[in-house]
């Protein structure tokens, strides 16, 4: 993530585009995820490993293993910018235009095969040199198409302050942001001209059923790719740029007569994340997460891991060994209070708060 002014606002975590017109909710405090940080990664391997090499990213590609899908005003906000610091980012999007490979009036989409990659093999995320974004500029370590990042990147950390509830509230930003993708390059579509049964039929690849040109990375046939664009085939870049002044045009008046009941329900449930992080409750009783992973130290402690490995918590060994305390019979007051009779220790509610939004601890 390049360095920008500090994020205190939900909606400072998203691009500038969405400013004139997303509900009042996103002007909600957010808080930075302060563990996540891209200058130095904490998923790459440190000098003195605590997990197997498997649990660690390419240092050479990080998190930057996965192929967006750029709606189509996104795509004209990119071209739009072409100088300066964009001029990166409106050179890679016109060369993916000139290919004519993911190329559609809904956006500038992952190939086929690519995506077929990224959908099946989820463990070399953050891995495989050859899932590493075409919009990576490896020689400075940055997004080029940052300014315009869809919903995927505008959302996704490797680690989280709340744990696992914070990594909930983000996958549902997540797909509250893909909605809106959706409908806003829906309505551009619409809007420019394009036919409303090509529109209805979808323009992202079906991964069941490639052919040859799917898997070699090649364009659509001729006739294919005017049928798909129509009067705007050899006028993409034009498209994206009217598209992009369609969605900046909109005020939120106007943005909530297009998005409809969809966009209420998605923003409720964002809302109600949102609550838990702001607000959050710890259960009366609580019990050791059987299914959880954890790696032993050779000093006893133990780091324990999510399922993806992202979320990791090292636990001292007088601490894990409280952990058993923990039967889900006990009331957390009743808990604290044998530990505090048989160590002397305190145990505070912050200290358990944290223990179950990283699910070490989770409800009987």
């Amino acid at each position: 993530m390049p360095a920008s002014m500090p994020r205190t606002q939900l909606i400072d975590f998203l691009p500038d585009i969405y400013r004139s017109f997303l509900p009042g909710f996103f002007e909600q405090p957010m808080a930075e995820e302060r563990h996540a940080t891209c200058a130095s990664c904490p998923m790459c391997p440190p000098a003195e490993p605590d997990l197997p090499p498997d649990a660690y990213f390419n240092p050479s590609t990080k998190c930057c293993t996965f192929f967006p899908a750029l709606a189509n005003y996104s795509v004209g906000g990119l071209l739009i910018a072409d100088t300066g610091e964009g001029a990166e980012g409106a050179r890679r999007v016109r060369a993916r235009i000139a290919a004519r490979i993911g190329v559609t009036p809904a956006g500038v989409l992952p190939p086929a095969r690519v995506l077929l990659l990224q959908r099946a093999s989820r463990q070399a995320f953050g891995r495989a040199e050859s899932l590493v974004c075409p919009y990576l500029d490896r020689e400075r370590g940055a997004c080029t198409v940052w300014a315009h990042r869809e919903a995927e990147c505008a959302t996704w950390f490797c680690k989280h302050n709340q744990g696992a509830d914070g990594r909930a509230f983000w996958k549902q930003l997540r797909d509250y942001l893909v909605l809106v993708h959706v409908t806003l390059s829906t309505w551009t579509m619409r809007e420019l001209g394009i036919d409303a049964e090509r529109i209805a039929a979808g323009f992202g690849p079906r991964i069941d059923s490639l052919d040859a040109r799917d898997l070699d990375d090649r364009p659509p046939r001729d006739d294919e790719y005017l049928a798909m664009w129509g009067h705007w085939a050899g006028r993409e870049e034009a498209f994206y740029r009217a598209a992009f002044d369609l969605v900046r045009g909109l005020d939120r008046s106007r943005f909530e007569a297009l998005v409809g009941i969809d966009h209420t329900i998605a923003l409720d449930r964002l809302q109600r994340r949102h609550a838990t992080l702001r607000s959050p409750r710890l259960p009366d009783r609580l019990v050791r997460n059987p299914a959880l992973r954890a790696h032993v130290l050779p000093d006893g402690s133990r780091v324990f891991a999510s399922e993806d490995a992202g979320e990791t918590t090292h636990l001292r060994r007088e601490l894990v060994r409280l952990l058993d305390l923990f039967d889900g019979q006990l009331t957390n007051d009743e808990v604290k209070a044998k530990v505090l009779a048989q160590t002397g220790v305190r145990v505070g509610d912050s200290f358990l708060l944290a223990l179950y939004q990283h699910r070490i601890l989770i409800a009987p």
